[in-house]
């Protein structure tokens, strides 16, 4: 690996003697980039002479200002490698679309009867962390969902998307209820609705097909979260356990959302610093038996379900929604206090119900060497799109660049709007500028970023939206 290289390099270097000026101007400075491989070697034989972060702050300028993607790549390892600070690394982006959001899919369109049919399942974390205010922030979050789930079904009922405004809305509705392992109590990690639940006889994802239902009735739906799951015990919860079990679901409607509600992170230490005590992690991982929850959530994903976290903002349960978007950038969270759970849950469930804006992802520049980061394919980078960027009031503009690159550089923080090519098809139901998006003044190639193209508003006229000449826009 290049940090076992790197290291034997520096180990190296500590029995030779310095080179002098006349050895060190005998290595070429500049050489033919022959691809990544080759430039590898040439700045393993450079950082050999010079200090490595010194080296690599010097090959990130000149391959950021000669815009050679490339050796940026690199450079950014070297950099990385020497822990060089991210106030210090010029940011290069990536631009895909989500592919998903460039169709108008039969899913916007209703059926033969005149209505849009929605499946809603809640995700519901029962496990209490410890102390007595978070005790009752959990029953008093618990008790605000349970209530405001015929509120929900009532406002539903009376629901017209703007695109259809004839249309009405069948809506479903399911849970799942997770916690951790307790191998004491024997309270089960993760139960369904209409269905089973499991234990600690789980051995992998192939337990968790408990043969959950959906319902219409929110008062059969009130009882069954009523039944007395909740309990104290591991600070992580069984969350890849709950996503297999909603993987399984009979997901048939037009809209689907999975809305988890949480206020811990799930298992597997590189999801946040939060210790697991529970016997079933692996000591290692610190993951179960039910494995990364990147895998079910993409599952969720292929079946066109939208996934979405409501947490109380906890270190834990946000370090594990930033690590979980690197694989799927589309997943949405947000802080919601407990009182203000019912509204947070109508919201997403609402925004869902309208026709969904034209999104793409601005990921960072970087070799994905990891199978849980890997980017969109190439047939989704965006060319020839406008990034106007603002910093502190002075307005740039950049040309996406035909191999979807933007370099934007070191910066202070500042907000970006994209602007697409003109498009017939797209341009009868969508605005061509993207809403502003803030982007972090420093280096993070943990975080992309969604821009996202709202519909056009209904005031422009219903023709915009007839689906007769419409169906998919590539």
């Amino acid at each position: 690996t290049m940090e076992e290289i790197l290291g034997k390099l520096s180990l190296l270097s500590q029995h030779f003697e310095k080179p002098t000026p006349m050895e060190v101007a005998a290595v070429p400075s500049e050489r033919p980039l022959s691809g990544v491989s080759s430039l590898r070697k040439t700045a393993q034989v450079e950082a050999f002479y010079l200090p490595k972060r010194d080296y690599a702050k010097e090959e990130l300028l000149r391959s950021f200002r000669m815009r050679d993607s490339r050796r940026y790549l690199v450079a950014l390892e070297l950099a990385l490698d020497a822990e060089l600070d991210f106030e210090q690394i010029p940011c290069v982006y990536r631009l895909y679309r989500l592919a998903e959001t460039f169709m108008l899919p039969h899913s916007e369109v209703p059926d033969a009867s005149g209505k849009i049919t929605a499946q809603l399942c809640l995700i519901l974390d029962y496990g209490v962390s410890d102390g007595a205010a978070a005790a009752a922030e959990h029953a008093q979050r618990m008790a605000r969902v349970k209530k405001s789930l015929e509120q929900i079904v009532e406002d539903v009922k009376k629901f017209r998307n703007p695109s259809f405004p004839d249309a009405s809305v069948d809506l479903e509705l399911t849970a799942i209820a997770y916690s951790d392992w307790d191998e004491i109590y024997g309270r089960p990690a993760v139960a369904a609705f209409g269905g089973r639940e499991v234990n600690s006889t789980a051995s992998g994802p192939w337990d968790f097909n408990l043969g959950g239902q959906f319902t219409r009735d929110p008062l059969e739906l009130q009882r069954w979260m009523g039944s007395g799951r909740a309990g104290r015990g591991s600070p992580c919860r069984e969350l890849a356990g709950a996503w297999w079990t909603a993987a399984q679901l009979p997901w048939k409607a037009q809209k689907k959302l999975a809305l988890v509600i949480t206020d811990a992170p799930c298992y597997g230490k590189d999801y946040s610093s939060v210790a697991a005590a529970d016997s079933r992690c692996d000591p290692r991982s610190g993951l179960t038996c039910t494995g990364r929850p990147e895998e079910p959530l993409k599952r969720l994903k292929d079946q066109g379900v939208v996934v979405s976290i409501l947490h109380s903002g906890s270190a834990g349960a946000v370090s594990m929604c930033h690590t979980l978007q690197a694989s799927s950038p589309e997943l949405s969270h947000s802080k919601v206090h407990p009182s203000e759970t019912a509204r947070g849950l109508a919201h997403a469930l609402e925004e869902q119900l309208h026709l969904q804006p034209l999104t793409y992802i601005l990921k960072p520049h970087m070799l994905e060497l990891s199978a849980e980061t890997q980017l969109p394919p190439d047939s989704n980078l965006c060319v020839a799109h406008e990034m106007e960027v603002d910093v502190g009031g002075q307005t740039q503009r950049h040309t996406i660049s035909s191999d979807g690159l933007f370099f934007l550089g070191s910066h202070s923080p500042c907000s970006v709007t994209l602007q697409r090519p003109p498009d017939e098809k797209l341009d009868a139901f969508f605005e061509r500028r993207s809403q502003a998006v803030e982007l972090d003044g420093f280096f993070n190639g943990q975080k992309s970023y969604l821009l996202k193209m709202p519909p056009l508003r209904s005031a422009h006229g219903a023709e915009h939206f007839d689906v007769r000449k419409v169906k998919v826009a590539k």
